[in-house]
């Protein structure tokens, strides 16, 4: 029997004359940044295949070549998470590879690959990519973020164009379309509405709460009305009489309304 290994590693044993009928086992052995790949057996008996450690029986003249491929250095180094957070990193080779610390170590051959990044904190999140090993050592930067999601709070009630303002975990922001946005990670917020002049809205303050979902909040204005009323004396009881008040509001709007009555007072609202 003959042994042939191929660049990159070595096999035991390395050939010898053998009885016929004489089992023996044949191992495989990569050298660093190596990986066994396959057998190839010439002769009958022979092997050809995956196996890295095989026995043959021998009942002719036969070669085995081992054959080795290249590895190279893949590391992927984050930035982002809180100290020992665990992270991991899953290539497309079927490959799952995780850490504590902030990198990861790997070894692969020539060849193109894709990945994908998760962690055990489902607060942050880093995206995933692809890569090209050709000859070369890698070296991968992957960027965790806090996972927001969208709170937001649509209006009603304004004239369009108005400019309203919400304050959410200390931050103020005004708007003069319907919508104000924040985007925030999970947990409890407070908020608040500023007042506008003339209006009044549903609440002025409320709390909302993200755990893994978007939130939507309406907000609806009212015109603040005030009673005018308006009283009389000198007609006889049950007589009805009218009143008319008229002017301008603070909105533009332009006011000519006429209420009737048959007790002493006439009330507007406005």
């Amino acid at each position: 029997m003959v042994a042939s290994p191929a660049n990159g590693g070595s096999i035991t044993p390395t050939g010898g004359w053998y009885n016929a009928g004489s089992s023996v086992t044949i191992n495989a052995i990569p050298n660093s940044n190596f990986e066994f790949v396959s057998w190839t057996g010439t002769g009958s008996g022979s092997y050809s295949g995956t196996g890295t450690q095989v026995t043959i029986t021998i009942n002719s003249p036969i070669t085995e070549q081992a054959n080795f491929i290249e590895l190279y250095s893949i590391t992927f180094t984050e930035s982002g998470l809180p100290a020992g957070t665990i992270w991991y990193v899953n290539t497309s080779n079927g490959q799952s590879y995780s850490s504590s610390g902030t990198s990861i170590s790997v070894h692969m051959p020539n060849g193109s690959y894709s990945y994908t990044i998760a962690t055990a904190d489902k607060e942050y999140s880093a995206q995933g990519g692809s890569f090209i090993v050709s000859g070369f050592n890698i070296e991968i930067s992957i960027r965790f973020n806090l996972v927001t999601y969208a709170i937001t709070f649509t209006e009603s009630g304004l004239p369009s164009g108005t400019s309203w303002s919400l304050t959410l975990n200390n931050i103020t922001k005004s708007s003069t379309t319907n919508t104000i946005t924040f985007n925030e990670p999970n947990g409890t917020y407070s908020y608040s509405i500023s007042g506008i002049s003339g209006y009044r809205p549903n609440t002025y303050s409320g709390t909302v709460i993200a755990n893994g979902n978007t939130i939507d909040e309406n907000i609806t204005w009212s015109v603040i009305l005030y009673p005018i009323t308006i009283t009389e004396n000198g007609i006889p009881n049950g007589t009805s009489w009218s009143a008319t008040i008229t002017g301008t509001a603070f909105n533009g709007q332009y006011i000519n309304v006429t209420l009737s009555s048959t007790t002493n007072t006439i009330t507007f609202n406005e």
